[in-house]
């Protein structure tokens, strides 16, 4: 936050916010990870997991993103087109999916559903997103908008989610080699993004062209430096948040 010389690292405020709100959320995860917390849990789940309820969560981020209170200081926030507070929610919903494979099963079911809900809900948005704001002040026209805005996010979460887990939850090479590679391609694209910005704003070139060469050189220059680097590297392997190379890789 706070730009280019903010404590979080302009893009990687959100690394340093899920840090914070897990250790927060620790008392609350432990708790669903015992036996009474396994049987609300269960409640939850075997509620989210009928037709359609899946997208129930959705009404949770709409209440938050327009009821939480503007007053409470970094959690009222906006980062990333959501209150900090809603990004806390998405994490505890992340935790529930991941505690149940039946609930990626329901998003595995309902994957077209929740792609198409999310592609109509879409369309409207186009011509509202100039409308929208910093949040609801009070005109129901608008309090409609950001709630249809916040369930177009969560359609898109399920629709995600679903996709991934029918077509990409399988053993394949391709993934086996770039999934490791996501978390060090996000800490380096900005840099190398700002560089190469600044390096290629003098040639006269159309902005498409520019945009292409640009995202082109990032790829390369970020995957290269994860292969030959990073990947090699205990040190590096440390510092981009990977875990120590097996004796087999």
């Amino acid at each position: 936050m706070n730009g280019y010389f903010g404590w979080s690292g302009v893009h990687l405020w959100c690394l340093a916010w899920l840090l914070i709100f897990t250790l927060v959320s620790l008392p609350l995860f432990l708790f669903l990870r015992s036996e009474r917390g396994k049987r609300v849990l269960l409640s939850a789940v075997s509620l989210l997991c009928l037709p359609g309820m899946i997208f129930l969560p959705g009404l949770l981020l709409v209440l938050t993103e327009q009821f939480f209170p503007r007053s409470v200081p970094y959690l009222s926030k906006n980062e990333g087109g959501w209150i900090m507070a809603s990004h806390w929610v998405l994490l505890i919903l992340g935790f529930v999916i991941g505690a149940d494979l039946r609930l990626r099963e329901a998003m595995r079911r309902q994957r077209w559903v929740a792609f198409t809900l999310a592609d109509l809900t879409l369309v409207p948005l186009a011509t509202w997103a100039f409308t929208l704001g910093d949040g609801w002040n009070g005109d129901p026209v608008l309090l409609f908008h950001w709630a249809w805005r916040t369930m177009n996010g969560w359609f898109w979460v399920v629709a995600i989610l679903g996709l991934g887990a029918e077509y990409l939850n399988r053993p394949h090479k391709v993934l086996a080699l770039l999934g490791p590679a996501v978390l060090p391609f996000y800490i380096l694209h900005q840099p190398l993004i700002v560089v190469l910005g600044y390096l290629l704003a003098g040639w006269a070139l159309p902005v498409l062209p520019k945009y292409l060469l640009i995202g082109s050189l990032v790829l390369v220059l970020a995957l290269g430096f994860y292969f030959l680097a990073i990947r090699r590297s205990r040190l590096l392997r440390f510092l981009f948040g990977l875990p120590a190379a097996s004796s087999t890789s």
